[in-house]
C-alpha cells in the first residue's frame, strides 16, 4: 500500500512541475506577444514570472524590449526581478535605455532597477543611454545615482565620448550638465571633443566647445611603461 501511495505522489509531483512549466511557457508567449489579457489570466494562477529562458533572458526583459508598458507594469507588480540579468550580464534596465524609453526606465530605476549595472564589457545604462541620445534618460539615471564619468573596460570610454561620437548633441549637454568630465581621455588618448571630431559629429562638437571644451585639443600619447612601449592601444575605438 505504501509504494502505491508513493506512485500517487510521485504521479501528482510530476502533473504539477508539467504544469507550471507549461503556465511559466504561456506566461513567456503571452509577454512576447504582448496580450496583457492572457497575461492577466495566467498571473492569477500565479506562475514563476522570472523563469528564464536559457540564455537568462526574462519575461520583463522581452516586455522592455516591446517597450510594452502595461505588461511591464503587470510583471513588476507580480514580482519580477528588475536586476535580472542574462548570460551576457544585460539587465531590463539596459534594454528600456536602448530603446531611449523614458517611461520604462522610470519604472524600472523606481522598482529598484540599479543605475550602475554593466554588461560584460562594462556598458553602464549611462553609456547606452548616451549611444541612443535621449537627454531626459541620462537625466533620470544620474538623479538615481547614476556615475557620470564611469570608463568602460575596454576603451577607457565614457558616456559623454560615446555621445559625441554618435552626435547626441542634448545627450551631450545633458551629461556635462550632470557633471561630466570633458577631460577625460579614453585608452587611446582621445577626448569626447577629439571623437566628435573624427566621427564628423557637428551638433556634438559645437555643444562641447560652448561647454568649454578646448578647441587645440590633441590626442596625448599614452603612458609608457619601464621599456618604453605603450600600455593600451595606440587610438581610440569607435563607441559603438
Amino acid at each position: 500500500m505504501k509504494q502505491f501511495w508513493y506512485a500517487i505522489v510521485v504521479v501528482l509531483l510530476a502533473a504539477l512541475a508539467h504544469g507550471a512549466a507549461a503556465s511559466d511557457s504561456s506566461l513567456m508567449n503571452a509577454v512576447k506577444q504582448g496580450d496583457a489579457r492572457a497575461l492577466r489570466a495566467l498571473l492569477r494562477q500565479h506562475p514563476d514570472v522570472n523563469a528564464a529562458e536559457p540564455d537568462g533572458t526574462t519575461p520583463l526583459h522581452w516586455a522592455v524590449l516591446r517597450d510594452d508598458v502595461d505588461v511591464v507594469d503587470l510583471l513588476i507588480a507580480a514580482g519580477a526581478r528588475v536586476r535580472a540579468v542574462n548570460r551576457y550580464a544585460v539587465t531590463p534596465l539596459a534594454v528600456a535605455c536602448t530603446n531611449g524609453s523614458a517611461a520604462l526606465v522610470e519604472r524600472l530605476l523606481k522598482a529598484g532597477a540599479d543605475p550602475n549595472a554593466s554588461t560584460l564589457e562594462g556598458e553602464t545604462a549611462l553609456m547606452t543611454a548616451a549611444r541612443t541620445g535621449n537627454a531626459e534618460v541620462v537625466h533620470m539615471l544620474v538623479a538615481h545615482g547614476a556615475t557620470v564619468n564611469t570608463k568602460e573596460q575596454s576603451r577607457g570610454q565614457t558616456a559623454l565620448m560615446w555621445a559625441a561620437a554618435e552626435n547626441h548633441a542634448a545627450a551631450v549637454r545633458a551629461l556635462i550638465a550632470e557633471g561630466a568630465d570633458l577631460n577625460a581621455r579614453s585608452n587611446g588618448g582621445f577626448t569626447a571633443l577629439l571623437f566628435g571630431a573624427r566621427a564628423g559629429s557637428l551638433d556634438a562638437v559645437k555643444a562641447l566647445l560652448a561647454s568649454g571644451a578646448d578647441v587645440n585639443d590633441a590626442v596625448q600619447p599614452l603612458a609608457t611603461g619601464p621599456r618604453g612601449r605603450g600600455t593600451g592601444p595606440a587610438t581610440a575605438g569607435v563607441p559603438a
